[in-house]
């Protein structure tokens, strides 16, 4: 599938004229669209932006991202205060510990994954190295990072 193109204002205006224009020659507007290389719904919507743009809506033309402005669901800054303090404790060694506790702390679910990326976040989260007991590095994992 090839990625979405982008037009300018400038490109809708001239394209939705050049379909008018068409049109009027005896086109349908499927016909029109298909010349110019729209979709006909492409063609209706930027026709209905040009119109408000006329009107006097100066950004009726620019693009606007479909994404919505925030998440549906966002860690509240008390929760996040609590899972970092569970972390702080010293009393869980992993992050699915630490979830569990803050499930039943919270009254409500919350993933691992949410659990880690606050403690990346907080900057209690990350590598961590395994030594033997001659302090030579075993190997580097993920995990809490304990702070002395």
């Amino acid at each position: 599938m090839a990625p979405p193109r982008r037009f300018s204002s400038t490109a809708k205006q001239r394209n939705v004229e050049e379909i008018n224009r068409l049109i009027r020659s005896g086109q349908s507007i499927r016909q029109a669209c298909r010349g110019v290389g729209i979709h006909p719904n492409q063609f209706h919507r930027w026709k209905d932006q040009l119109e408000a743009y006329r009107k006097g809506d100066s950004a009726a033309l620019e693009a606007k991202s479909k994404r919505p402005k925030s998440l549906a669901r966002k860690t509240s800054d008390e929760d996040a205060q609590i899972i970092i303090n569970l972390a702080r404790s010293g009393a869980y060694r992993s992050a699915h510990a630490i979830t569990q506790e803050a499930k039943v702390i919270l009254g409500r679910p919350i993933t691992t994954g949410t659990v880690i990326k606050i403690l990346i976040e907080s900057g209690d989260y990350g590598i961590v190295e395994v030594k033997d007991k001659d302090g030579k590095v075993i190997k580097r994992k993920k995990g809490l990072i304990k702070i002395t």
